[in-house]
């Protein structure tokens, strides 16, 4: 595998194994709130693969960064076949990149930088998932 591709993975395990732990001691928490796509699939992983958890159904795992993986994920969550239940995403990794060039731009003119960005979030649910994979999918 290419190397950020190992990092990636590599990530998932550490957060899968870390969501494991707090289930093993804290089997009621039905609610995941997760900072970034691979922390949500590693802790969707471990909800999914959990003996502690009876009822899958009742728990969600939520994203504020979306990619097409979770969109997937998402709308497998409509059959209880995945736990990841939706997402926020403020675009696609261009409107990131696109913003320190932008600042860049503005310094190298000798200007103050007084804009401020905003990016319009995008929620990715069961309804909304596959209208985000054509948006931004690959």
């Amino acid at each position: 595998l290419h190397l950020s591709l190992r990092r990636q993975r590599h990530m998932c395990i550490r957060d899968r194994e870390a969501a494991e732990n707090i289930i093993l001691q804290h089997p009621e928490v039905n609610l995941w709130l997760c900072y970034n796509g691979v922390t949500a699939q590693g802790t969707a992983e471990a909800v999914m693969t959990s003996n502690a958890i009876e009822d899958v159904s009742k728990v969600g795992v939520f994203d504020v960064d979306c990619s097409t993986d979770i969109a997937e994920q998402i709308l497998a969550s409509a059959n209880n076949e995945s736990v990841l239940r939706g997402a926020v995403s403020t675009g696609s990794l261009n409107d990131f990149a696109n913003l320190p060039c932008d600042v860049i731009e503005i310094w190298m003119r000798g200007e103050a930088v007084t804009a401020t960005w905003s990016l319009t979030p995008f929620t990715v649910d069961v309804s909304s998932a596959e209208e985000f994979i054509v948006e931004y999918g690959e």
